[in-house]
């Protein structure tokens, strides 16, 4: 991940007896809170394949909220 909210990824390589490391290719942007990024708690994960990516953020802020409707089939029936 870099300071810029975009994560990267980076070639190794053993060369001998050190490793090589290429230069960071971005993949992708995200967003993340201020205060999980300064505590360092950005928690990703890569599928064995590596197409794919999960990562734990939290939600927006603005975002609206959720609505539960329940006993819906109910309601179906007296229409």
């Amino acid at each position: 991940m870099t300071t810029r909210n975009v994560l990267a990824a980076v070639d190794v390589r053993e060369k001998g007896d050190s490793l090589e490391v290429g230069q960071p290719v971005s993949l992708f942007p995200f967003h993340h809170s201020l205060r999980t990024y300064r505590l360092g708690m950005i928690d990703y994960d890569v599928s064995s394949d590596g197409m794919r990516f999960l990562l734990n953020a939290a939600a927006d802020e603005n975002t609206r909220p959720l609505t539960l409707v329940v006993n819906w089939t109910a309601e179906l029936k007296k229409k």
